[in-house]
C-alpha cells in the first residue's frame, strides 16, 4: 500500500489574525501557514502569557505552525509509552554486547531536526524544523565501571511519538518523515496514534489505531545499520565470532522484514523538490487495533493487542562489534497495549458523560416545610431538656 501525502483545504486564519484564535476543548489546535519561525515564536510566547501552555510545532518544509492544546486523549498514548520503559530495558539488558543501554521518557521536549534538503526557508536560508512531540524515549549507557552515571547516546531522542486526534493523519506522516529523513538518522522511529469519533458530535465510532514508522530498509549497511561508539572502552564483548558479512545480514533482514509485511504500507511526503525522489517511511508494525467500535461489540476490544518494537529502534550497532547484528526474530520487543486501552474506555465514559442532560432537581416545594418543622421539633426538645436539667 502506497499513500502520498495529502493537503486536505482548510480555513486557516493568517499569520496577522493568529491571535484571534482562542484555544479551548471546542476548537483545541490550529495551524498558521505562510509564518516565519520567528514569528511562530513570538505567537507561542503570546499564548503563553494568556496562560495557555500549548504543544507547539513548526515544519521547515512548509513553514506551518502548528498549536494544539493537550487534553487526556493527547496524554494518555505517551504515558503508556513511559510505562514501557521498564520492559523495554530489560529487553536491551538481555540483547545488548556492549554497555547498559536504557531507555528513559519525556513528553513535549523541544526537538530540532538538521538542516534539510526539501526547502530553503524565506528567512533564514536554512530548513530546521521544531517540533514538541507528545512522548519520547531518550537513550543513555551505563557501564561496569561506572554503573551511577549515564552516559547520554545522542541529543536527540531515538522514538518519538505523535498522537492525532486533534490534528490529521496526513499531518502527522509528513511530519513523521521529517522526523527520520532530517534528523541525521538520531531519530530511528515514530509512533504513531491515530484516533478519532466518527461522529463527533454525539462522539459515536470511537476508533484508535497505532502503528510504528521508521525509514524502509535498503539492504545497506551504511544506511540500515548505523554505528555508535563502543560503550564499554574495552574490546572485550559478551558476543561469540560472528562470520557473517554485514551487507549480507542487512540484505537477509530486509528481505525478512518485506515478507513478514504482505502488502507493506509506505508513505511519501508531498513536499519534494522539482527533480528529487520523494522521501518515504515504511509503517514497520501495520496498523494495530487498540479500540474500534465500529466493528461488532465482540471485536470493539481486541483481547491482547500489542505494538512491536526492535532493539535497533533504539540501540546501535557497537563500532567494536561492526558485522554483529540480531535476526529479526531476535530484535524484535512486543509491548502489550491493555493498559492504553483500559484508560481510553474510560475517557470515553467521562468524555460522553458531557452529553448526558444533567439531572434534573426534585421540587424542594414540599421538602421545606419538612425540614423547617423538623428543625423546630429538635430546637423545642432541646430547649425543654435544658429547662429539666436546671429545674433539677
Amino acid at each position: 500500500m502506497f499513500s502520498f501525502g495529502k493537503r486536505s483545504p482548510r480555513t486557516n486564519p493568517s499569520p496577522a489574525g493568529a491571535k484571534t484564535w482562542i484555544p479551548s476543548r471546542a476548537n483545541p489546535s490550529q495551524e498558521f501557514r505562510a509564518i516565519s519561525f520567528s514569528k511562530a515564536q513570538e505567537l507561542n510566547q503570546y499564548y503563553l502569557s494568556q496562560g495557555y501552555k500549548l504543544r507547539f510545532d513548526w515544519s521547515a518544509l512548509t513553514e506551518t505552525a502548528y498549536f494544539k492544546m493537550p487534553g487526556p486523549f493527547h496524554e494518555l498514548p505517551g504515558l503508556w509509552l513511559f510505562g514501557q520503559c521498564d520492559l523495554i530495558n530489560q529487553r536491551l539488558a538481555e540483547l545488548a554486547i556492549c554497555g547498559i543501554p536504557k531507555v528513559y521518557g519525556l513528553a513535549s521536549l523541544d526537538v530540532q531536526l538538521t538542516k534539510g534538503s526539501l526547502v530553503v526557508s524565506r528567512e533564514t536560508g536554512k530548513a530546521k524544523s521544531y517540533y514538541q512531540p507528545d512522548g519520547s524515549l531518550y537513550l543513555e549507557y551505563y557501564t561496569t565501571g561506572n554503573p551511577g552515571r549515564p552516559i547520554s547516546a545522542a541529543n536527540s531522542p531515538r522514538v518519538v511519538m505523535e498522537v492525532c486526534f486533534s490534528q490529521s493523519l496526513e499531518d502527522a506522516l509528513d511530519k513523521a518523515v521529517d522526523y527520520l529523513h532530517f534528523s541525521d538518522r538520531q531519530i530511528h522511529a515514530v509512533i504513531i496514534c491515530d484516533m478519532k469519533y466518527n461522529d463527533p458530535r454525539k462522539k459515536l465510532g470511537f476508533q484508535a489505531n497505532i502503528s510504528l514508522w521508521m525509514r524502509p530498509p535498503t539492504g545497506n549497511p551504511d544506511e540500515d545499520f548505523p554505528l555508535d561508539e563502543c560503550q564499554l572502552g574495552q574490546a572485550d564483548h559478551a558476543i561469540e565470532a560472528d562470520t557473517e558479512d554485514l551487507a549480507e545480514r542487512a540484505e537477509s533482514i530486509r528481505s525478512e522484514g518485506t515478507e513478514e509485511s504482505v502488502q507493506p504500507e509506505l508513505h511519501f511526503s508531498s513536499y519534494t523538490k522539482s527533480g528529487q525522489a520523494p522521501l518515504g517511511i515504511w509503517n514497520r508494525s501495520g496498523w494495530q487495533i487498540i479500540i474500534d467500535e465500529t466493528r461488532e461489540a465482540a471485536e470493539a476490544l481486541p483481547s491482547n493487542p500489542q505494538l512491536t518494537m526492535s532493539f535497533y529502534d533504539v540501540v546501535r550497532i557497537c563500532n567494536k562489534a561492526p558485522s554483529h547484528a540480531l535476526s529479526v526474530q531476535e530484535q524484535m520487543i512486543p509491548l502489550p497495549l491493555q493498559w492504553l486501552q483500559a484508560r481510553l474506555v474510560t475517557q470515553l465514559e467521562k468524555d460522553r458523560q458531557e452529553l448526558k442532560p444533567a439531572p434534573v432537581a426534585r421540587s424542594t416545594t414540599r421538602l421545606v416545610p419538612r425540614i423547617i418543622g423538623m428543625t423546630r421539633r429538635v430546637s423545642q426538645q432541646v430547649s425543654d431538656a435544658i429547662r429539666a436539667s436546671m429545674q433539677g
